[in-house]
């Protein structure tokens, strides 16, 4: 009986995989998180003047996993957020489609942090994010980490489309819209 969940699940997996990258020609959205490498800043440059209809979902500066990943583990928060918002305003000048992707925890994970300290972290990102300026509706939880209390965050943080993968189905929460996202990528993978 175990042998035919996991069957099944990986199946679930290969279809959505498959969904993802070959039934939409463009990218729904890209999780930008490494803006400051100038090769990858440059493609999704390059890549939202093409396509204006992918949305960019962006990072604020305390994600220390991926300041750790781009070596910038040297900056404070203050001076990779201030490289992040004129990052930021050159994508402003070619799109204005905008989302908040923050990494909360990874969905295999078996600590999963509780409602508050979700909430603290998206109210955070998102106050980093709208001081610069930009106007969030859009949340893609990171790594596709999420459950209901994440929903539940971001309904009181003010967001109102809650962007997910597909492979884990989620319940209606309030009057959230639910957006299904087949076609995504992290911005180095553009690369």
């Amino acid at each position: 009986m175990m042998i035919d969940v996991v069957v099944c699940s990986r199946f679930k997996r290969l279809v959505n995989l498959f969904r993802r990258n070959f039934t939409h020609r463009h990218y729904q959205e890209i999780h930008v998180e490494t803006v400051l490498n100038p090769q990858v800043f440059d493609v999704i440059l390059r890549y939202a003047k093409a396509h204006p209809e992918t949305m960019l979902m962006l990072t604020a500066p305390f994600e220390p996993w991926i300041k750790a990943r781009i070596q910038a583990e040297n900056l404070s928060d203050m001076e990779y957020g201030e490289i992040l918002a004129e990052k930021y305003d050159i994508l402003a000048s070619v799109t204005n489609r905008f989302g908040l992707h923050v990494h909360l925890f990874h969905p295999q994970s078996v600590n999963i942090p509780k409602y508050e300290w979700q909430l603290n972290k998206i109210v955070d990102a998102l106050g980093f994010i709208e001081g610069l300026g930009f106007e969030i509706n859009d949340f893609a939880p990171g790594w596709w980490g999420y459950n209901m209390d994440t929903v539940r965050a971001c309904w009181v943080a003010g967001i109102k489309r809650f962007h997910y993968d597909g492979l884990h189905e989620l319940g209606f929460y309030k009057d959230m819209q639910l957006v299904k996202v087949w076609r995504t990528c992290d911005d180095f993978q553009l690369c």
